[in-house]
């Protein structure tokens, strides 16, 4: 079992679907919302096939490595720690990554769409010469510009597992050690996909 697996999930599935996954959720996660219902249950999918195994036989850990709650930590699996995994989702556009072997992943996706005060939200997540190159790009182009570097640092952050704790604008846009790389996971959403080797736990969805 090698190699880093991207899926794209479609969010807006009819109720029928959507029951069906629901069967393979613990209880305390079927009063989710729908879309996370749906991403959810996928990702039991994607794993089981990996894994060799039945949906509802995976274990998910959420809690957080760093401060302990139980809930808003990066998702792991209990009893594969090898195997690394993240989601992410955005409109009608959810997002799997997984990878074993000694690889990390994390993964982010964002749907392209107006984003109110964009140049400020730019000077809080890039950093000197990265807001310097964006300010100089065609206006037409500085909206999928700033979502491709905000879902690069995203993506890295969930792979570390620290999630949004410090400011975006000193995450760097290079990191030793990892590599970012930028796809389209469906028309109108960018999306990014860091792997390294770290084992840290930390924020998911």
């Amino acid at each position: 079992m090698t190699g880093v697996q991207v899926v794209a999930v479609d969010l807006a599935l009819p109720a029928a679907a959507v029951a069906r996954l629901d069967a393979m959720l613990p209880a305390a996660e079927r009063s989710a919302r729908r879309q996370v219902r749906i991403l959810r249950a996928t990702t039991r999918q994607v794993l089981a096939e990996r894994l060799g195994v039945a949906p509802d036989a995976i274990e998910v850990s959420r809690r957080c490595r760093h401060c302990g709650h139980p809930t808003h930590g990066k998702p792991a699996l209990l009893d594969v720690p090898e195997v690394s995994f993240s989601v992410s989702r955005s409109g009608t556009i959810g997002v799997i990554a997984v990878a074993a072997g000694g690889v990390t992943v994390g993964v982010d996706i964002e749907q392209v769409r107006p984003r109110p005060n964009l140049a400020g939200l730019a000077v809080r997540t890039l950093g000197p010469e990265a807001l310097a190159a964006w300010r100089a790009a065609p206006e037409t182009e500085q909206l999928t510009r700033f979502l491709a570097a905000w879902t690069a640092k995203e993506a890295y952050l969930k792979a570390v597992g620290t999630g949004i704790t410090v400011p975006l604008r000193v995450v760097p846009e290079q990191r030793a050690g990892w590599t970012v790389t930028h796809f389209a996971v469906a028309e109108g959403y960018v999306g990014a996909l860091a792997r390294g080797v770290s084992a840290n736990g930390g924020t998911g969805d």
